[in-house]
C-alpha cells in the first residue's frame, strides 16, 4: 500500500506487480518517475489507485522531457481500478522495435499477451474512471490503448493534450 502520509513516491526503476500480489494507492498520493520507467501489472496482479475528487492520485515524470513508461496491465483480467487518477508525461517511442508493450499506450496498455507468464493470455479488463489522461505520447494510443482481450470500462475520463506517431493520440 502506498500512502499518502509517505508521498510523494519517487520510483527509480521498473515496477513489476505479479501474481497474487496488490498495489494499493490512497487519495492524495503523488508517484514520480525518476527515469524511463514503468509500472506493469501481469498475470492476475491487481492495482487498485482509487483517488477522490478533491483527493486525486497522480502519475507523473520528475523530467517532463525524458517522461516515464507508463502503466502496462497484461493478463492482469478484470480487478484493476483506475480512480481520480492523473496519468501525465508518459512517452513510449513512435517508431523503433520493442513490440507492443513498448510503442502502445502512452499512459495506460490494456492488452493480452502470449508471451507473458503463464503463457497464454487472459483478458485484461480495467475500470478506468474520473481521469485526467493529459501529456503522453506513443506510437498509436498516445493516452490510452486497448488492444487484444481487453474489455476496459473507461467512463468520465478527460484526455488531453495527447499525440501518436500513427493511430489514436487519445
Amino acid at each position: 500500500t502506498w500512502r499518502k502520509a509517505a508521498s510523494p513516491y519517487v520510483v527509480t526503476g521498473d515496477i513489476y506487480i505479479g501474481r497474487g500480489k496488490t498495489l494499493t494507492v490512497e487519495p492524495g498520493v503523488t508517484v514520480k518517475f525518476a527515469g524511463h520507467f514503468g509500472l506493469t501489472v501481469g498475470y492476475r496482479g491487481i492495482l487498485r489507485a482509487i483517488g477522490t475528487a478533491p483527493e486525486r492520485i497522480v502519475f507523473t515524470a520528475m523530467d517532463k522531457e525524458e517522461g516515464w513508461f507508463g502503466i502496462r496491465l497484461i493478463n492482469s483480467a478484470s480487478d484493476d481500478r483506475l480512480q481520480y487518477c492523473t496519468l501525465e508525461y508518459a512517452k513510449k517511442p513512435r517508431l523503433g522495435g520493442g513490440g507492443v508493450p513498448s510503442l502502445y499506450g502512452g499512459a495506460i496498455l490494456c492488452y493480452a499477451s502470449w508471451d507473458d507468464d503463464p503463457g497464454y493470455p487472459m483478458d485484461t479488463s480495467p475500470t478506468i474512471d474520473s481521469c485526467l489522461l493529459a501529456h503522453n505520447s506513443a506510437c498509436t494510443g498516445g493516452a490510452l490503448a486497448c488492444l487484444e482481450w481487453s474489455d476496459a470500462t473507461v467512463t468520465r475520463n478527460t484526455i488531453v493534450d495527447n499525440s501518436a506517431g500513427y493511430d489514436g493520440a487519445g
